[in-house]
């Protein structure tokens, strides 16, 4: 496990940060791109190097189709996971840690999924 060098994250912290910010913009059409994702029955991941607990609150809160996408293994977000205490505060990141540097070996493993 990596540590968080300090940093005192709360999960619940972050989703409230992400549900009061006002000013989140996806790019234009990826409401549209979603509900076809959705309705079409297509298998996407979304690889990032950022956070995947503020990843997927900004998706929750910005693309109403999203919680559909996600019950229905249809979108699957692959990115830094944070490992948490029991008060909800993070401790480590899961390994591996993804960066612009690794994501195509993470593509490679997703070829093979």
């Amino acid at each position: 496990m990596e540590e968080t060098a300090g940093l005192k994250l709360n999960k619940e912290l972050l989703r409230k940060m992400v549900q009061e910010t006002t000013d989140i913009k996806l790019r234009y059409g990826i409401d549209d791109l979603f509900n076809l994702i959705y309705k079409f029955k297509i298998k996407i991941y979304i690889v990032s190097g950022g956070l995947y607990d503020i990843i997927d609150a900004i998706f929750t809160e910005a693309i109403p189709i999203y919680p559909k996408l996600k019950e229905e293994k249809l979108l699957t977000i692959i990115g830094n996971k944070l490992i948490y205490d029991e008060e909800g505060n993070s401790k480590s990141f899961k390994k591996p840690i993804l960066h612009t540097f690794n994501k195509s070996e993470v593509c490679c493993y997703l070829l093979n999924y």
